[in-house]
């Protein structure tokens, strides 16, 4: 087994559950060779490949979720990818007095996946994530590919990130 709980136990899915959405849930997991926390992302179908291209297309930038690995398990597509705090998403009201810094880095990782021939497409405070603790600054963090779309063909070009 490649991945285990927060705890180090083989991963129950209701302890490390983290969120879902239209395409799948999302787990909290470890690692087992390197010990790093990750973000795991259960796709309900194999189709849902798009997310995947889309995340390995791109190379690294600090705002949108660093994609590691995908792999098809029980014909369902698994998505390996940076865990970002705590899954905390922006919340409009909330983070109010952290507007324009939310903003700018958004707009800095839509810059940079539009570059790279990627529309998003679903833009919304429910897919951007926050990390933010005691002396680290704020970062708003692009996360869901799952409705993304090339504007040229692409392939995966970068190596996943370690």
């Amino acid at each position: 087994m490649i991945y285990v709980d927060a705890a180090g136990a083989p991963c129950t899915k209701k302890s490390s559950f983290l969120g879902s959405g239209c395409f799948g849930k999302t787990y909290r997991m470890r690692h087992t060779v390197d010990n790093r926390l990750l973000a795991v992302k259960q796709n309900r179908c194999i189709g849902a490949a798009a997310e995947a291209t889309a995340l390995a297309a791109l190379p690294p930038h600090p705002h949108v979720i660093a994609y590691y690995d995908s792999r098809i398990v029980s014909l369902r597509l698994w998505l390996v990818m940076e865990l970002v705090g705590d899954g905390e998403t922006v919340h409009p009201a909330k983070h109010s007095p952290w507007g324009d810094t939310i903003t700018k880095q958004v707009a800095a990782a839509l810059a940079h996946v539009h570059d790279h021939g990627i529309i998003h497409r679903d833009v919304k405070h429910g897919n951007v994530l926050l990390t933010h603790s005691g002396d680290q600054p704020l970062r708003a963090v692009l996360t869901d590919f799952g409705l993304a779309r090339a504007t040229h063909p692409v392939r995966a070009t970068y190596p996943p990130r370690s």
